[in-house]
């Protein structure tokens, strides 16, 4: 967050180390200076809006925007269709003026700093620093907006810890919690209800904000939403008229001197001009962004540059390939010729083993012929000897007959 702070200031030409601590005086800053920074002029409310994308956040700030007939300016918030401010999709803010109920609003809509890509978390922290930037020297509030309708996620907890983290502890002072889509309450379903029931991490965070909340109903009637920004309005001037003070930090008041000086400049270029102090905020932001996307466009070319050496990199490991095809090539011919030869020897082991099979047939039948042939043999040996018993037996009678 350091880094993007200093990114921003840098164009401005602001140096140094800084403080997020919104109630000091950067060292060799007068008394005038210091009392510059309250900017407690109740004619003007600078105010940032933040949110998860899809909370009605840039609709929240078209209905502050509405005339008291309920039309919006040409130059409106951006809405996407299901509600997601269509900042958020591009990751850029944008800066809206208006006048309500005798009061010049400024208001910044910021990119989806809750629901971002932790890869993309630096360009959207620079994106919520120069919307900070952008109501310099400070917002008046800093308008956090939450779905009735759906409950506070642990994400957009975490959001609210990395919004202190990045800004310091301070800007809660500043905070006022806008629940959206108020036309879920009704007679079965109050505002009290809701927060009984409220996760103890939105519970907190009202804590922390000393129960500054508002309810909104960006789809009411004109006479509901006027009767809402009011209700905002009051309680901004509530804030203020109990001490309050724009937020700031020891960068952001060296950006406003810095910009203040740039703006002299640029009044002098004009013949001296009675310009608004509004209108050369948003002449020399426009400036910035100028700035900004020139040296986008040198990030870009690095960027070229790099993947043109990359590339040469490839180009110097596909002539390191092309010299290992021929290995590769005899490397596979090999490798085909070996699988042949383990084929040809597993047929030879298929044939062998039925060979080996047939053959431990044929000797046991074999074997079960000689035993065979054995018997037959001890048979014939039997009746031989029975043969030659009854010859023998047979001369002796005869040779008894004739003595």
């Amino acid at each position: 967050s350091g880094r993007a702070l200093r990114r921003a200031a840098s164009w401005f030409g602001v140096t140094g180390r800084y403080s997020k601590k919104s109630d000091d005086v950067p060292a060799g800053t007068s008394p005038a200076q210091g009392s510059r920074q309250e900017d407690t002029d109740a004619r003007e409310y600078r105010i940032v809006l933040m949110g998860k994308t899809g909370t009605g956040k840039s609709s929240t700030g078209n209905t502050i925007m509405a005339d008291d007939n309920g039309l919006l300016p040409k130059d409106k918030f951006e809405v996407s269709e299901t509600g997601a401010a269509f900042s958020s999709m591009t990751q850029s803010c944008q800066i809206r003026c208006c006048r309500r109920f005798g009061v010049e609003l400024q208001l910044v809509d910021t990119p989806g700093f809750f629901d971002t890509q932790e890869e993309e978390g630096e360009r959207v922290e620079e994106e919520v620093l120069r919307s900070i930037g952008m109501t310099s020297p400070g917002p008046h509030a800093l308008l956090l907006t939450v779905r009735l309708d759906t409950r506070f996620t642990e994400e957009e907890a975490k959001a609210v810890r990395k919004m202190t983290q990045f800004f310091g502890d301070d800007i809660m002072r500043h905070v006022i919690v806008v629940f959206t889509h108020g036309d879920m309450l009704g007679e079965g379903n109050t505002l009290d209800r809701s927060l009984a029931t409220a996760p103890s991490s939105l519970k907190q965070l009202l804590r922390e904000v000393d129960n500054r909340y508002v309810v909104f109903n960006n789809t009411g009637s004109m006479e509901v939403k006027n009767q809402q920004v009011q209700q905002l309005l009051d309680v901004i001037r509530h804030k203020l008229d109990n001490g309050g003070r724009p937020f700031n930090n020891e960068l952001l008041v060296r950006c406003e001197d810095a910009l203040m000086r740039k703006a002299d400049q640029l009044k002098k270029v004009l013949g001296n001009a009675d310009v608004p102090k509004t209108v050369l905020r948003r002449l020399m932001w426009a400036s910035l962004e100028s700035h900004e996307r020139r040296q986008e466009a040198l990030d870009s070319l690095e960027a070229t540059e790099a993947e043109n050496q990359r590339l040469k990199e490839l180009l110097q490991e596909g002539e390191l390939l092309s010299n290992l095809k021929p290995l590769l090539k005899e490397e596979k011919k090999k490798k085909t010729e070996l699988k042949m030869q383990s084929k040809t020897l597993r047929r030879s082991m298929r044939k062998l083993e039925k060979a080996n099979k047939k053959l431990e047939k044929d000797v046991t039948g074999l074997q079960r012929n000689k035993e065979k042939l054995e018997k037959e043999k001890q048979k014939l040996k039997n009746e031989r000897d029975d043969a030659l018993r009854e010859i023998d037996e047979a001369r002796e009678g005869m040779r008894c007959q004739i003595i």
